[in-house]
């Protein structure tokens, strides 16, 4: 696997690790704990607890991904799929772990999201390249 590849693949996880946190620590809060410094002896005696947690391992995993990613490609290349990533994952756990219901607003929202950060990312992408392309011809005269 080529370095640019592995990035894409960091990146992806990465994206599928922070929707999963974010299902994690919406089931591991406890409903009738209202979350503050002055509450966290209630919060850690709760049998949901360890699920929160594993929530916030998760993002810290998600964290170390991308980082790693960023060794072999562009961020903003990087950042745009594990946006995309972290959208369609969210979406997807919420309506199959959470029965969550999804409206059509829902998706066509999504859609939107995920098509901006594609955009984001294309152009991104061309911008960098026409940069690099003028260098080069500024370095040939």
């Amino acid at each position: 696997m080529d370095g640019r590849t592995k990035g894409y693949v960091l990146a992806l996880a990465s994206g599928v690790f922070i929707a999963a946190s974010t299902i994690l620590r919406k089931e591991g809060v406890p409903q009738n704990v209202e979350l503050s410094l002055s509450q966290i002896s209630a919060l850690a005696s709760d049998p949901r607890f360890p699920v929160l947690l594993a929530g916030f391992a998760l993002v810290i995993c998600s964290d170390v991904l991308i980082v790693n990613a960023f060794r072999f490609g562009r961020s903003n290349v990087l950042f745009a799929l594990m946006g995309g990533a972290e959208t369609i994952a969210l979406v997807s756990m919420s309506y199959f772990a959470l029965k969550e219901p999804i409206s059509p607003y829902a998706l066509l929202g999504a859609a939107l999201i995920i098509s901006g950060i594609a955009m984001m990312g294309r152009l991104s992408v061309r911008n960098v390249w026409r940069k690099s392309e003028q260098g080069k011809e500024q370095g040939r005269q």
